[in-house]
C-alpha cells in the first residue's frame, strides 16, 4: 500500500492501472495526446493490495517451509 500511495504522490505512471480516467472534451488540444482528469480507483487499489498481501504471505510460508520452520 505504501508503494502505491508513494507512486501516486510522486507522479509515477504505473499506478494509473488503479485510476479512473475521464477525458476532458473542451480542453486544449495536445498533438499526439489528450487532456483528461484522473482520480484513484479505491476498488482497484484494494484488489491490488489484497493480491500483494496474499503473494507476500505465500512467499513467507514457502520460505519458512524451505527453512523447516513453522509460523
Amino acid at each position: 500500500m505504501y508503494r502505491l500511495l508513494s507512486a501516486w504522490a510522486h507522479g509515477l505512471q504505473w499506478p494509473l492501472a488503479t485510476a479512473i480516467l475521464v477525458p476532458i472534451e473542451d480542453g486544449p488540444m495536445v498533438p499526439g495526446g489528450g487532456i483528461g482528469r484522473f482520480s484513484a480507483n479505491d476498488e482497484m487499489t484494494a484488489v491490488y493490495t489484497s493480491v500483494a498481501v496474499r503473494l507476500a504471505n505465500a512467499a513467507l510460508h514457502e520460505l519458512m517451509a524451505y527453512r523447516g520452520l513453522t509460523l
